[in-house]
């Protein structure tokens, strides 16, 4: 929708945009000839639904021009009456927002909840031009689906009971946790005859990275030694695991790169395993388990280790920085629903859910 031809103004809101696995949007499309010589318009309202990790679009409606005039004086009509909702419009950006909502699919519920949301997220992006609006609505919706899937991975780490298996489904899908060092994932995980990688991926230089997962809940994780801390069992075994990997992987570089087209000259590996809350010796305090992975990463040259903390903070900074970016870049309509309300008030909202 935002490659279309003669399309010279875009603005959208989010009409849910809390819940972890349902987002909404309403769009409001100007095209013609120039950014000052506008002949038409569309309104596009959307619903995207996770699956596997990925949040596709699952309902796509519209109307234009004087269907959209006819929209808004049904909305403006009908969303009117005393006692629902009253809306100060101070702005255009407000006017856009409520009169373009597709009545015949939505409650006086999910209305209070968009006002709710605003309040709560100011993530209205409007008045986006051209190119760099579209760029900017493309970061606010990778930034939505990114605070989704890392809330997700978080509580599954936390949850002693997860599975190896579970923490690979969401990684497999959404590989971009482990940071910016990788371009590709390699779909086939067996290129040696004994093993079986958990997640290849493609570095940056074009060369083969190993992922090996571990289960998060390593209650022996960093244990006491002498007078200082160190790594346990666990982990020598897993890093022990991804040497022999690499070892394979370097006496067959010719015939892996000859028959599925991967480098892995210089193929290096990363180990994700345990987390600090799951560590349960007395004495090894969240601060001593970090140094005790520094200090054992330290004397490592083509593995490192990771725990699902570090994953964790990686994929929070560049959400963040990703967000910010937004914030910085576009306008941004602040919806205040205190006494003194200066573009919205509401009240007797409505209960049904949506």
């Amino acid at each position: 929708m935002l490659t279309q031809p003669g399309m010279h103004k875009l603005q959208t809101c989010w009409v849910k945009g809390s819940g972890r696995t349902v987002w909404k949007s309403v769009s409001l499309l100007y095209f013609g000839t120039s950014p000052e010589d506008l002949s038409h318009r569309e309104l596009h309202v959307q619903k995207w639904v996770l699956t596997a990790g990925e949040f596709e679009r699952t309902e796509h409606w519209y109307c234009r021009d004087d269907e959209v005039d006819r929209l808004h004086t049904f909305v403006n009509t009908e969303l009117g009456d005393p006692g629902e909702f009253t809306v100060t419009q101070t702005t255009e950006q407000i006017r856009v927002l409520f009169s373009h909502l597709e009545s015949g699919e939505l409650s006086s519920g999910l209305l209070s909840e968009i006002a709710s949301k605003l309040v709560e997220h100011v993530e209205f992006v409007s008045d986006l031009d051209e190119l760099e609006g579209a760029e900017l609505l493309g970061v606010a919706v990778d930034v939505k689906r990114r605070r989704v899937v890392i809330q997700e991975f978080r509580e599954l780490v936390a949850n002693p009971r997860t599975t190896e298996r579970e923490l690979q489904r969401i990684i497999d899908a959404n590989w971009w946790l482990l940071g910016a060092n990788y371009i590709e994932k390699v779909e086939r995980r067996r290129l040696t005859l004994l093993d079986e990688f958990d997640i290849p991926l493609i570095r940056a230089d074009g060369v083969l990275h190993i992922v090996e997962l571990k289960r998060a809940n390593i209650r022996h994780m960093v244990i006491p030694h002498r007078s200082h801390f160190r790594v346990g069992d666990p982990v020598n075994e897993a890093v022990n695991q991804a040497a022999n990997y690499l070892r394979e992987v370097d006496e067959l570089t010719d015939h892996i790169r000859s028959r599925f087209g991967v480098e892995c000259r210089r193929a290096q590996a990363t180990v994700i395993i345990g987390y600090p809350q799951h560590n349960d010796h007395d004495g090894v305090d969240d601060e001593k388990y970090r140094e005790a992975i520094r200090t054992y990463n330290s004397h490592l040259s083509r593995i490192e280790v990771l725990t699902f903390e570090d994953v964790i903070t990686t994929a929070d900074h560049a959400t963040g920085a990703l967000a910010e970016r937004v914030q910085n870049r576009a306008v941004h309509v602040e919806v205040d629903t205190g006494d003194e309300a200066e573009f919205a008030q509401v009240k007797d909202w409505g209960e049904e859910p949506y």
